[in-house]
């Protein structure tokens, strides 16, 4: 019998406290949940393993809603006894915060979970584990790393307000990954200018090919996103159309589903350029959705 695909998903649970124009304010729980609940339904047959430190005041929410699946596997979500980091994103303002600390990933924490067929790792909020623990992930690990470098990309003031920056040794964290994931805004920074061509993301993408990368991908919202990668041992930039996805209901965690579904086509062709265009058509699917049950339900409609 076959051993069955698992994926070890590494990073942070938040409380996202979201106020966007002409809406009420809300609360709502993110982070890995998006990666990991998506992950699950776009790879049923598959073991998804989340990687946490959890606040003790939402444990028993999020463990709850991780048990409606029964391929989410709950031994990585641990407990500590603090309050959960609160995540405020005031888009009203243009103002997004952290509220408290998270306890980082320690080497022991992912000890357990280095054997799987991919192992994503992600950075809701950029202080999920240190460097060093990130490159004991890669020499330990016997399968590929897809690295998420979002809130890396991110320094934060005295009052806790996030900006974007060019993060000092960003290349060594990249370094430990087959795949990376940046968006528009994180690519930009690290480039030092904007993004107005595919030349632009040519020259970003050969940078880190050059540091030992499979693939990188470049998300551009609504305008797609591209794929940086080799092909033949030729250097390769291929544009990724976005899907169309009717009403956007909500964009808060697109990022997350599109290596959520990157991964889950990637390990069944082994293609950068087919599971790009898989991980558009989910991250679209997630537009529509107002609940992680939601969200589940429109992805499982993909395969």
């Amino acid at each position: 019998m076959p051993r069955k695909t698992t994926v070890t998903v590494v990073g942070s649970i938040t409380k996202d406290i979201v106020w966007r124009p002409n809406e009420s304010i809300r609360t709502a729980l993110g982070g890995l949940l998006y990666n990991t609940i998506a992950l699950a339904a776009l790879m049923s047959d598959a073991t998804i393993m989340p990687v946490a430190n959890v606040g003790k005041d939402i444990l028993g929410e999020v463990a709850e809603l991780l048990s409606r699946h029964p391929n989410i596997h709950l031994d990585g979500i641990r407990r500590v006894d603090r309050q959960n980091v609160r995540c405020y994103l005031l888009f009203v303002t243009g103002t997004h915060f952290n509220d408290g600390s998270i306890v980082p990933i320690t080497r022991a924490d992912v000890e357990g979970f280095l054997n799987p067929d991919i192992i994503l790792v992600t950075f809701p909020t950029g202080l999920e584990m240190t460097l060093g623990t990130l490159k004991s992930i890669r020499r330990k690990a016997k399968c590929s790393i897809y690295v998420d470098y979002h809130m890396l990309g991110h320094g934060r003031d005295q009052a806790g307000a996030r900006f974007g920056q060019k993060r000092q040794g960003w290349v060594d964290w990249v370094q430990a990954a087959d795949f990376a994931q940046f968006n528009q805004f994180e690519a930009e920074h690290l480039l030092g200018r904007p993004m107005e061509d595919p030349k632009d993301v040519l020259s970003f993408g050969r940078k880190l090919l050059r540091k030992g990368l499979k693939a990188a991908m470049i998300t551009f919202g609504e305008k797609g996103s591209f794929v940086v990668h080799s092909e033949n041992n030729k250097l390769d930039c291929t544009h990724i159309p976005s899907e169309k996805c009717g009403m956007i209901v909500d964009t808060l965690g697109c990022g997350d589903v599109y290596s959520a579904g990157f991964i889950a086509q990637y390990l069944r062709s082994s293609d950068a350029i087919a599971a790009a265009h898989f991980a558009s058509k989910a991250a679209a699917q997630r537009c529509r959705a107002h609940s992680f049950d939601e969200l589940f339900k429109v992805l499982r409609g993909l395969v």
